[in-house]
C-alpha cells in the first residue's frame, strides 16, 4: 500500500490484482473507488470550464488527467490524477485566468505583474499558475507553455492537440500519439521518472507499436529538442517489460554518457523505497536537468530559468533599470527561507 500511494497507482493495483484472481484488500479498493470519484469530478469540471472558456473565445485542451487516461487505458478513472491541468495559449493566459476567477477560482501564490515590464522575466521561469475552486477544493493548474525552462519546452501549442478523445459523453481534444509521448517522455524526465505511473503510461501509449515505429517516434521526438528524454525513456521500457526498441537507442546508450546515467539515476529513484520529494531530491533533479540536452542554447536558458524566481518577481516590483538586483535578492530569499524552516 505503501507503494501505491507513492507511485498513485490503486486503480492499476486493484485492477491487476482482480485480473490474477486475487481479492485486492479493502483498504486499496477503497482508496481505488476515491479515486474514481474523483477522476468523474476532474472530468466534469474539465468539462465545464473549456465551455466557459469558449465562451469568452479562448481555447484551452486538458494536459494529463482523465482525458490521458480514457486515451490510454479506456477507462477514465485508471490513471489516478489529483487536479485538472489546462493549456491555453499565451496571448490568451491573462484573459483565461480572468475568466476562471469569474468561474470560482482563487490563485495560489502571488498574482502575476499582468501590465509591467517584469511579466517578461516572470514568464520565464513559470510554465503555469497555481488555483484552487473556493467550494469544491479542485485544483487547477494553468499552462501557457508545456515545460520549463523555455528550451526544453517541445514547443506544443493548443492546435497541434489534433486527436479527439470521447469522454462522457464529450470529445476533449489531445496531442496525437507522437507529440504525447515527446511531451511525457520530457515531463516526466525532468521529475527523475520517481513515479512508476508516468512509465506505465508510455507502456500503455507504445503498446502494439513495432521497432520501425518507435524508430518514427525518436526521430519526431529528435525534432523537438526531445531526443534523450525519448531514449530514455524507451530504455526504461525495456529495463522493466522487456519492451523491444530500437538498436539505434541501445548504441545511443552505449556512446552517450549523459544518456547511461540519466537511465541510472531514474531506476535508483523509482527503486527507492522510500522515496520522498524533499529538498535533497530537488536539488538533485535539478542538476540532472543539466543532462537532458547539452546544447548552449538549453543551458543558457536553463541557467536563466534557475535563477528566476517567478514569486519574487511577481511580489517586488523593482524598475527595469535595476532587474540585474533580482539576483541577490533571490540569493537573500533563499537563505532568509533557509532559517526559517531550520527553526
Amino acid at each position: 500500500m505503501e507503494q501505491v500511494v507513492r507511485h498513485r497507482m490503486a486503480a492499476m493495483a486493484a485492477d491487476a490484482l482482480k485480473g490474477a484472481g486475487i481479492d485486492p484488500s479493502q483498504r486499496l479498493l477503497d482508496r481505488a473507488s476515491r479515486s474514481t470519484r474523483n477522476a468523474i469530478a476532474l472530468t466534469a469540471e474539465a468539462r465545464r470550464l473549456i465551455d466557459r472558456l469558449a465562451e469568452v473565445g479562448i481555447t484551452a485542451i486538458v494536459l494529463k488527467g482523465p482525458v490521458l487516461s480514457q486515451s490510454l487505458y479506456g477507462e477514465m478513472a485508471m490513471r489516478q490524477s489529483i487536479d485538472l491541468d489546462l493549456l491555453v495559449s499565451w496571448d490568451e493566459f491573462y484573459a483565461a485566468r480572468q475568466a476562471l476567477g469569474k468561474a470560482g477560482y482563487s490563485l495560489c501564490g502571488t498574482e502575476p505583474p499582468w501590465d509591467d515590464w517584469r511579466l517578461t522575466s516572470w514568464r520565464k521561469g513559470a510554465k503555469d499558475i497555481s488555483l484552487v475552486h473556493a467550494d469544491s477544493a479542485i485544483k487547477l493548474e494553468l499552462h501557457h507553455r508545456l515545460q520549463s525552462p523555455e528550451a526544453l519546452d517541445v514547443g506544443l501549442s493548443v492546435a497541434a492537440a489534433t486527436q479527439e478523445v470521447v469522454l462522457a459523453g464529450r470529445k476533449f481534444r489531445t496531442f496525437a500519439k507522437d507529440d504525447q509521448f515527446a511531451y511525457l517522455s520530457v515531463h516526466e524526465a525532468r521529475n527523475l521518472w520517481h513515479r512508476l505511473k508516468w512509465l506505465a503510461d508510455i507502456r500503455a501509449l507504445l503498446a502494439g507499436s513495432s521497432v520501425e515505429e518507435l524508430e518514427a517516434l525518436m526521430v519526431h521526438s529528435r525534432r523537438l529538442g526531445a531526443e534523450r528524454c525519448a531514449a530514455l525513456a524507451l530504455l526504461l521500457c525495456h529495463r522493466l517489460w522487456q519492451q523491444e526498441i530500437p538498436q539505434t537507442v541501445l548504441k545511443m546508450r552505449d556512446t552517450d554518457w549523459r544518456l547511461a546515467k540519466l537511465e541510472m539515476r531514474s531506476l535508483d529513484t523509482l527503486r527507492d523505497p522510500a522515496f520522498r520529494i524533499s529538498k535533497l531530491t530537488k536539488f538533485r533533479a535539478v542538476l540532472t536537468g543539466f543532462l537532458l540536452r547539452d546544447d548552449l542554447a538549453y543551458s543558457q536558458s536553463y541557467v536563466s530559468a534557475i535563477l528566476s524566481d517567478p514569486e519574487m518577481i511577481a511580489s517586488i516590483k523593482l524598475p527595469r533599470s535595476l532587474r540585474l538586483f533580482y539576483l541577490p535578492l533571490r540569493l537573500f530569499y533563499a537563505i532568509l527561507r533557509k532559517l526559517r524552516t531550520s527553526r
